[in-house]
């Protein structure tokens, strides 16, 4: 039963959106075979959860681009701004119905706006590795390799936040409850108790074994932890929401957003804004590094 509703939450767009190319002869790193660039995905975005705040033209030109295929061979997509400054790095995890090439206008947007860099990767069985068959076992061992990925790369935890979109939030709070313990902080975006709490749509109902169990990881969480939600969402209700922030122990005031849904909750005026104190001043005080205000 558990297996089965694990891998009925896996929705991938289908055929895939974006395909892969090696970027030089020889190399491990790899391009979008239609030529994106994050300016391309700044200018004209395609992907239908947008942040409703243009960003600064410097920041549009000096973001870079590369894509990976991580240990498990689940595709990654890492954005960065020019080397120098310390930043924040955002562990970028999605939702059921989306995929790389979706969601990769909305991470260049991500990483301009909040002057972070942000790795985000697909789920085996998503994209470029549809050969595979998604479950919750695959995406929680696809987040710890691209966790893995960023160590490897002299990315230090303590600069990195754990984000998680909609089902994002399930191997997102895997590793904050296990091996991203020592992350700065974790945003939890229409999140959810359990996949059986979705299917129920009422309290009480995140039992013990229950697949994408986030209930349990919450009570695992020791860094900081910003909750975000739609008071009108349609998939998940907010009261989901609410009840994460009661059982995550470092829980900061949630953003709980009226006449937001489950998808336009980057569009309101108070998401940015909100997120950005978030990574300013309210992550763990030991935090390696900092994400300035532009």
């Amino acid at each position: 039963m558990g297996v089965e509703a694990s891998t009925l939450a896996f929705r991938p767009p289908t055929p895939s959106t974006y395909s892969l190319l090696p970027a030089a002869a020889g190399g491990a790193l790899l391009r979008f075979s239609d030529g994106w660039t994050p300016q391309l995905g700044l200018r004209s975005p395609r992907c239908p959860i947008r942040i409703n705040v243009p960003p600064s033209p410097e920041a549009q030109a000096g973001l870079t681009y590369s894509c990976s295929l991580l240990a498990t061979g689940a595709p990654a997509l890492h954005v960065r701004h020019p080397a120098g400054a310390r930043r924040l790095t955002l562990l970028y995890a999605h939702g059921t119905s989306f995929d790389l090439g979706i969601m990769r206008d909305h991470i260049a947007a991500l990483a301009a706006a909040t002057n972070t860099n942000v790795l985000a990767y697909d789920y085996r069985g998503y994209g470029a590795a549809r050969a595979h068959k998604p479950s919750e076992r695959a995406a929680n061992e696809d987040a710890d390799a691209a966790l893995s990925s960023l160590l490897a790369g002299g990315v230090p935890i303590e600069s990195v936040v754990l984000y998680g979109l909609s089902l994002g939030t399930a191997p997102t709070m895997h590793l904050a409850a296990g091996t991203g313990a020592g992350a700065a902080g974790v945003v939890i975006r229409s999140g959810f108790l359990s996949a059986l709490a979705v299917v129920m749509g009422r309290p009480g109902s995140s039992l013990p074994g229950s697949p994408f169990n986030n209930a349990a990881a919450a009570r695992h969480v020791h860094a900081p932890v910003l909750v975000i939600h739609g008071h009108e969402d349609e998939l998940i209700g907010l009261w989901q929401a609410e009840r994460l922030v009661q059982l995550c122990r470092r829980a900061v005031p949630p953003l709980l957003l009226e006449k937001r849904g489950h998808f336009d909750v980057e569009s309101s005026p108070h998401f940015l804004p909100r997120l950005q104190r978030f990574l300013d001043h309210e992550l763990r005080t030991d935090a390696a590094c900092e994400s300035p205000r532009k």
